[in-house]
């Protein structure tokens, strides 16, 4: 009996000052209900402190509150659904024939005999309970109730969006918890006789879990941390027992072990909350430094494509007149200048083709057009294309082909430009010796492989080669001008087109690039 005192007079007034502190925290018309819900539910919990333990003769008269208090409690739980976040109310008829009868039978209640009789109690426990009239109805409306007020929540939590969605479904969590919670106690124990035979009396405990997660809605507390509110709970729930516990010893030295027992959950619940809070202050600060990294990486994608766009048309103009003055020019000195600037426009032109590639591969605007194309023509085409280059360096270049025509759907200009790239690096970080471009068909694998004599790459620098803007440190010995994003083109342009490149490579023994579709 004194633990049933105890715990019930406990929770009611925790119940009650939650509703008060929800009100003064955040008045509106919702907390003002959830304040006489609270209320509701206080004098249902009181009311059965006197309903289920013979304080003093017919104790249970004094009792019959707790139907007076349950009766409100779903009356103020129905509209609450309604109310709250945003309105959403049931037709005007049904909300009168389900609220106004729970009004008279809550008022009734108590003064009458209309709800419950008589309680005869054998041992302090209830052996017989004799229900007037009204029971039925009571028991029939109640339950009405609480199926509407699901109906609405989980129709509103559907239609809702956002935060009111959110705190909706911290509603209809709670809501649920509590039904089962409510469900075990008050069905399921008594008919399998599980736990104490007055173990229905508990059943008000069940809201344990609907009036604080109610609370975390209208408050809008931590709504996006649920693994914050369920610690702050569970401690909360952990530390109520062990109170309740501590203030049913009955000797010094059980005060003493039970006091310390309650001290030390306080501060280990206190620092298991506190590192709560630290990791998902934590995450919080994360995601906001990915967020910002991903803000910034959006405007340099849109910088690098605005950029790109403004640089390609007066580049290919500055390329018209170069190469008009290269045909007309006579004199082989200034015809020497203005080669060297052909060059240097030509290499800012490739610059700009690669940063376009890069900013319509990151904001995922990369166009393909595929068609069946045949690989041993293309690679003939960029031979043509590089012989001057190759002339020019002194180099041998050799192309290896099989005899049978090898096809591949593909985006052909994409193609070409990953093969030139390859080769173009081949040649000019190549002092001497030898380039080959060959294709080979294994089973279904295609291989177009670029081979060098060149200076190539340390074991350090290989992990790295595809990144951009990296280049291998004896590279601007040989090509100063490079920009390190050509690698970084041709990895993912080849991942767009299906495939992979793989690379092989030794420090002043060349590389090897391999394209595998």
């Amino acid at each position: 009996m004194n633990f049933l005192f105890i715990i019930f007079s406990f929770f009611s007034f925790c119940i009650l000052s939650l509703g008060i502190g929800v009100y003064f925290k955040k008045p509106s018309k919702s907390s003002l209900i959830f304040f006489f819900l609270c209320f509701s539910a206080a004098i249902w919990i009181f009311g059965v402190i006197f309903y289920a333990y013979p304080f003093f003769k017919e104790s249970w008269k004094i009792g019959k509150i707790a139907f007076l208090g349950s009766s409100f409690l779903a009356v103020f739980l129905l509209y609450f659904f309604q109310v709250f976040p945003k309105k959403k109310f049931l037709p005007k008829f049904l909300n009168l024939v389900i609220i106004l009868p729970l009004l008279i039978i809550g008022i009734l209640s108590p003064f009458t005999d209309l709800v419950v009789k008589n309680v005869i109690y054998t041992d302090s426990f209830v052996v017989k309970k004799e229900y007037g009239i009204l029971y039925p109805f009571f028991t029939f409306f109640f339950l009405t109730s609480l199926i509407l007020s699901f109906y609405v929540g989980l129709t509103k939590a559907k239609i809702l969006k956002g935060i009111s969605q959110l705190q909706m479904k911290y509603l209809l969590m709670g809501f649920v918890l509590s039904f089962l919670t409510g469900t075990f106690i008050n069905l399921i124990c008594p008919f399998f006789k599980i736990g104490p035979p007055d173990i229905s009396q508990y059943g008000p405990l069940s809201l344990i879990f609907f009036i604080p997660l109610s609370a975390i809605a209208i408050l809008k507390y931590h709504l996006f941390e649920i693994k914050v509110i369920f610690t702050e709970i569970l401690v909360g729930v952990i530390s109520f027992l062990l109170l309740v516990n501590f203030l049913l010893s009955k000797s010094t030295f059980e005060y003493l072990w039970k006091g310390i027992l309650f001290l030390c959950f306080l501060l280990a619940g206190y620092l298991l909350i506190k590192s709560v809070y630290s990791e998902i202050h934590q995450r919080e600060r994360l995601q906001k430094a990915y967020e910002k990294l991903k803000e910034l990486d959006r405007a340099k994608t849109l910088f690098l494509s605005i950029a790109s766009h403004q640089l390609r048309t007066p580049l290919s103009i500055i390329k018209g007149y170069i190469s008009y003055l290269l045909e007309e020019e006579k004199d082989k000195e200034k015809k020497k200048f203005l080669k060297n600037v052909y060059d240097a426009n030509e290499r800012l032109v490739h610059l700009v083709n690669d940063l376009l590639d890069i900013s319509r591969l990151e904001a995922g605007r990369l166009k393909l057009t595929l068609e069946k194309v045949n690989l041993k023509e293309v690679l003939k085409e960029i031979k043509n294309e590089i012989q001057p280059l190759v002339q020019r360096k002194r180099l041998h270049f050799l192309l290896k082909l099989p005899q049978k025509e090898i096809f591949l759907t593909t985006d052909k200009q994409k193609l070409k430009e990953i093969i030139f790239n390859l080769v173009d690096n081949a040649i000019k970080y190549t002092k001497k010796g030898k380039v080959t471009l060959s294709l080979r068909k294994k089973k279904e694998r295609i291989e177009i492989e670029v081979q060098d004599t060149g200076i190539g790459i340390s074991k350090e620098e290989l992990p790295y080669i595809f990144d951009t803007f990296q280049r291998g440190k004896e590279a601007p010995k040989f090509h100063p001008y490079g920009s390190g994003i050509g690698l970084f083109v041709v990895k993912e342009l080849t991942s767009a087109l299906g495939g992979k490149v793989e690379v092989e490579s030794e420090l002043e023994k060349g590389s090897t690039f391999r394209l595998i579709f």
